[in-house]
């Protein structure tokens, strides 16, 4: 007698789902007080062609966060991106941070953090250049929002991590210079 072809899917839907569900004892918590929430928001992550790669991950990112003390009422969610980054002789950008002014039509300040692909054979140079302290400058100068006064939260500011071809440069801008459009 032959198999009804649904019954046979669900089987092997369901051996493929014991395989990455964790089982948890009985009695054991499934989140133990000790493991931690994600501090930071969510982040959106764009596949990238062979060639590209990211050159700092989720977590050295949270680490550098967390170590600036930056808390999440103003950040906003953290993108990987790919796109809008074009990289001519060795150059291009690498991370950058956005602050947005509360305005009329935009009633809360908000920044958006951005890690931008790079070239493969760059990675380990650029990595090493932000793990040197780059990216927690970057953090703090987003834990330093909190502190700011009313005057430098008045407008747009950004803060942009160049790779030069050989190190890092870091530029800030602020009011209509800063709008990234």
């Amino acid at each position: 007698m032959a198999r009804h072809p649904l019954r046979a899917k669900h089987s092997e839907a369901s051996v493929r789902v014991r395989q990455y569900v964790q089982v948890i004892e009985p009695g054991a918590e499934a989140f133990p007080p000790s493991s931690p929430d994600p501090p930071y928001p969510p982040s959106s992550r764009d596949p990238l062609p062979r060639g590209e790669c990211y050159p700092v991950g989720r977590q050295a990112l949270d680490a550098a966060l967390a170590s600036a003390g930056v808390s999440d009422e103003r950040l906003g969610p953290i993108g990987f991106l790919r796109g809008g980054q074009k990289w001519h002789g060795g150059q291009g950008r690498v991370v950058q941070a956005y602050f947005q002014a509360a305005t009329r039509d935009w009633p809360a300040e908000r920044v958006d953090l951005l890690i931008y692909a790079v070239p493969t054979r760059l990675k380990r140079a650029i990595a090493t250049a932000l793990s040197d302290g780059m990216l927690t400058r970057v953090a703090k100068w987003i834990a330093d929002i909190a502190a700011a006064g009313n005057a430098w939260r008045a407008s747009d500011h950004r803060l942009d991590v160049r790779w030069t071809g050989h190190d890092i440069q870091v530029e800030e801008f602020h009011g209509t210079a800063a709008r990234p459009w």
